[in-house]
């Protein structure tokens, strides 16, 4: 004859299976709910995988923006480029902006990418502009930082702030 099963032993099967599936739904509802947490916390941050950006506290609407890896630049208000990549560094006033530049020609590149360390290492090269964001005029470029702050002075355009570099990305950029 057959083997038969206790009412007991069977409901306990019974049980043990709803629970089995319920775990399995809770799990999967938690990894549902884990993906929209993580999703929100992105956006909220705002979560930017390029790394590109857009440093707007500079006088007159100008701001210093990221294109990509290899292309940072300045633009005026009316979103003219002033001057064209690559800018290592810049600091500014209340009028003025300050902007160290370097040619990205004379750097070797992998079919157009740069590496950051590439470029960094030839920062030396480095020549110097100052944009007078009143007037929209263009100084430079300087070879040397005694000839930019000559220029400075003769502007007097005054005290410039501190400079800031463009890799990292710089505090208050968006």
């Amino acid at each position: 004859m057959g083997k038969t099963v206790s009412k007991p032993k069977k409901i306990l099967t019974i049980i043990l299976v709803c629970l089995l599936c319920l775990v399995v739904v809770i799990a999967v509802d938690f990894a549902r709910l884990a993906v929209c947490f993580f999703a929100l916390v992105l956006i909220a941050t705002d979560f930017n995988p390029t790394g590109d950006w857009e440093y707007t506290n500079l006088p007159n609407g100008y701001a210093v923006v990221r294109v990509n890896s290899q292309t940072i630049v300045l633009c005026s208000a009316r979103r003219n480029i002033r001057l064209n990549t690559y800018i290592s560094s810049f600091c500014s006033n209340d009028r003025y902006i300050a902007v160290r530049w370097i040619d990205l020609a004379n750097i070797e590149s992998n079919d157009g990418v740069y590496k950051s360390e590439k470029i960094r290492a030839h920062c030396d090269e480095a020549v110097w502009y100052l944009v007078d964001t009143t007037d929209d005029a263009l100084y430079g470029p300087f070879a040397t930082e005694t000839a930019f702050e000559t220029a400075c002075a003769e502007q007097g355009g005054g005290e410039l702030g501190p400079w800031i570099d463009t890799v990292p990305r710089p505090d208050g950029s968006k």
